[in-house]
C-alpha cells in the first residue's frame, strides 16, 4: 500500500508483446493528490500503458490538470492517462478528477484507450472535463465487460465554439467498441452553457447520455442504467451506426438478482449477489 503520492508512480508501462507485457498487480494507492502535473497524460499508476496489464489495482484520491498550452489534448485517468493494447481487470478507482482545459478526455480508470480491454472493474467519484466517462473518457476498439460505475457524478466543462463535450455515465465516447454486461448509476450533466434540450442544441456536437455520450460503430449489450439518475437524458447522447441493448431499471429492479440474471449476468463467479 502506497499513500499520499503527488505524482504518477510510473512514467510508462510498455512492451512489444500484446498480452505478455509488464504486469502491475495487487497495488493499492491511497489518497493520491496529483495537481497541475504539466503532463499531457496523467494517471496515478502510470502516465501511459502500451501492451501492459493491470490486475487488482485500486486508487483513491484527487487529480487536477491545468496550465497546459491551449492546443494540448490532455488525458486523465484514475489509473492510467492513456492506454493501448492493454488490459485492466479486477480493479477500481475512487477519484475526483477536475480538468479545466477544453479538448481533453477524463475517465475514472483511463482517459483515452485504444485496442484494449477492461474486465470486472468499477469506479466511483466525480469527474469534470470535455470527453468524460465513469470508466473511460474516449475509447477506440475498446472492450468492456462485467464492469460498472456507481455512485458517481459526470460533468462537462462549458461549451465553446471550438469544443463540444461528450459525457456518459460509463464511457464518454465509444468508437468501434463493445460493452457487455455493465451498468451505470452515475449522474450525468452537460454544462448549462451547452443549451441542451432534447434535440435542440446550440452546440450541435455536445452530447450527454446516462450510459454513453457518443457511440459510433459500437455494440452495447445486456447492460443497464439506473433510471433514477437519468436526469431527463437518454441512455446514449448520440448513436451513429451502433446497436444498444441498455435497460433502464428502477431502484427496486437494481436491487434484485433476477433483474440481471435474465440478461445473462453471472452471479456465481463474477458478480456479488445483491440480495441477502
Amino acid at each position: 500500500r502506497i499513500s499520499n503520492m503527488g505524482f504518477a508512480l510510473l512514467q510508462r508501462l510498455e512492451s512489444q508483446n500484446f498480452g505478455r507485457g509488464p504486469l502491475v498487480t495487487s497495488l493499492p494507492l491511497r489518497q493520491v493528490g496529483i495537481a497541475d502535473p504539466g503532463n499531457v497524460s496523467v494517471g496515478a499508476v502510470a502516465l501511459s500503458a502500451v501492451n501492459a496489464r493491470l490486475e487488482n489495482v485500486s486508487v483513491t484520491g484527487q487529480m487536477t490538470q491545468r496550465n497546459l498550452g491551449f492546443n494540448a489534448y490532455p488525458h486523465m485517468g484514475g489509473l492510467v492517462g492513456d492506454m493501448q493494447g492493454s488490459e485492466i481487470s479486477d480493479s477500481y478507482s475512487n477519484v475526483n478528477i477536475q480538468m479545466t482545459l477544453p479538448f481533453g478526455s477524463a475517465g475514472g480508470l483511463v482517459g483515452v484507450v485504444y485496442h484494449s480491454r477492461i474486465l470486472r472493474s468499477f469506479a466511483w467519484g466525480s469527474i469534470q472535463g470535455s470527453n468524460v466517462g465513469g470508466l473511460v473518457g474516449w475509447g477506440y476498439q475498446l472492450s468492456i465487460e462485467d464492469s460498472h460505475v456507481s455512485p458517481a457524478s459526470m460533468n462537462s466543462l462549458p461549451c465553446q465554439t471550438y469544443d463540444s463535450p461528450k459525457v456518459g455515465g460509463l464511457i464518454g465516447v465509444a468508437v468501434e467498441s463493445q460493452v457487455r454486461r455493465s451498468y451505470s448509476s452515475a449522474k450525468v450533466e452537460l454544462h448549462s452553457s451547452c443549451n441542451y434540450s432534447g434535440d435542440s442544441r446550440e452546440f450541435s456536437g455536445a452530447f450527454a447520455g446516462s450510459f454513453a455520450g457518443l457511440a459510433s460503430n459500437s455494440q452495447i449489450s445486456a447492460s443497464v442504467v439506473d433510471a433514477s439518475q437519468e436526469n431527463g437524458i437518454s441512455t446514449i447522447g448520440k448513436s451513429v451506426n451502433s446497436t444498444a441493448e441498455i435497460f433502464e431499471y428502477t431502484h427496486e429492479q437494481m436491487t434484485l438478482n433476477d433483474s440481471f440474471i435474465q440478461l445473462g449476468w453471472d452471479f456465481e463467479t463474477v458478480w456479488q449477489p445483491l440480495e441477502g
